[in-house]
C-alpha cells in the first residue's frame, strides 16, 4: 500500500498528506516487530500497545482534514455568523507529542509511574485540542458531534490509563477499550458515512441512522469499559457492548453496502471528485 501511495504523496499536491505515508511506514514497523517478537516465543503485547498509539496519532491527522469541512458546513447552515473553525496545529501537534511520548515509555517500561503522568498529559492535551471544536450550536450537529466524541473517547481512554498507573485500579482496561472500541470504531463509522458517500458521489445522508449507529458505537465503548469496575455484572455488561458494536456496524452495512456498489449518481468513476 505505502508503494502504491509514495508517488502521489511525493508530487506537490501530496505533501500535505505525507504524514499518511509516514504512519504507514510505522504501521509496518511495529507489525513486523510483533511478529519478530511473537516467533521467539516472547510476550509482543508492546507492540500492539505501540501500534495503538499510532492508531491514535493517525485519527488526529486525519480528523484535522475532515474536520475542517464538517464543522464549517455545519457554521454555514446554522448561519449564526460564528468565526471559521480552523484545526490549530500547535493543539493538534501537542496532542500528537504527548501521545508519542506516552506510547514510547510505555514500551520501554510499561506499567511505570512516568508513563502514567504521560498518559494524562495525552488526556489533558486532548482536551485543550477539543477547545477548538467549542464553536456554540454548531457543534451539536449531528456530525460535527460525532467526529467530537471520537476526541472524547481518546481523551477519557488515556485519562483512565494514567490515573490507573499511578494510583492503581481496572482504569488501564477501561482505558484501551475506550480507545479502541470507542475512538478507533466511531472514527471509522463516521469516515465511512461522511467520506464513503462523498466519494461515491452522494450528498450526507440526513436520515437518523446515523447518528443512531454513533449512539450505539459510543454506548458499547462505555459498556466495555465499565466492565472491569463491575466484576459481577462484566459478563452482561460484555454481552451488551458486543451487540450494541455488531448493531451499530450492521446498520452502517445495511445503509452504505447500496451506496457502495451502486453506479454513482454524478457520472463519474471510482472516487473521482
Amino acid at each position: 500500500l505505502l508503494a502504491l501511495l509514495w508517488p502521489a504523496l511525493r508530487t506537490v499536491a501530496g505533501r500535505r498528506h505525507r504524514a499518511f505515508g509516514w504512519a504507514l511506514a510505522g504501521l509496518f514497523v511495529l507489525v513486523a516487530g510483533f511478529y519478530a517478537d511473537a516467533l521467539r516465543g516472547q510476550y509482543p503485547m508492546r507492540w500492539l500497545l505501540a501500534l495503538l498509539g499510532l492508531v491514535m496519532v493517525l485519527i488526529i491527522v486525519a480528523m484535522s482534514r475532515i474536520s475542517m469541512r464538517i464543522v464549517n458546513n455545519a457554521i454555514d447552515e446554522t448561519g449564526e455568523g460564528h468565526e471559521p473553525y480552523l484545526a490549530r496545529p500547535p493543539r493538534r501537534n501537542l496532542a500528537i507529542l504527548c501521545i508519542a511520548l506516552f506510547t514510547l515509555a510505555e514500551f520501554v517500561q510499561p506499567g511505570g509511574a512516568t508513563s502514567g503522568w504521560l498518559a494524562c498529559a495525552a488526556a489533558a492535551a486532548l482536551a485543550n485540542l477539543m477547545g477548538d471544536w467549542h464553536v456554540g450550536r454548531p457543534l451539536l450537529r449531528r456530525l460535527p458531534f460525532m467526529l467530537y466524541a471520537v476526541y472524547a473517547c481518546m481523551a477519557l481512554g488515556y485519562a483512565f490509563i494514567g490515573t490507573a498507573l499511578l494510583a492503581g485500579g481496572p482504569g488501564a482496561s477501561a482505558g484501551r477499550h475506550l480507545l479502541t472500541v470507542g475512538a478507533i470504531g466511531l472514527s471509522i463509522y463516521a469516515v465511512i458515512c461522511i467520506a464513503g458517500r462523498a466519494h461515491c458521489g452522494h450528498p450526507s445522508d440526513e436520515r437518523p441512522w446515523v447518528a443512531q449507529g454513533a449512539l450505539l458505537l459510543f454506548a458499547g465503548a462505555l459498556l466495555r469499559a465499565g466492565a472491569p469496575f463491575v466484576p459481577d455484572a462484566a459478563l452482561a455488561l460484555l454481552g451488551l457492548a458486543g451487540l450494541c458494536w455488531v448493531a451499530a456496524f450492521g446498520l452502517l452495512c445495511w445503509r452504505i453496502a447500496p451506496v457502495l456498489w451502486r453506479v454513482r449518481p454524478d457520472g463519474l468513476w471510482g472516487c473521482q471528485g
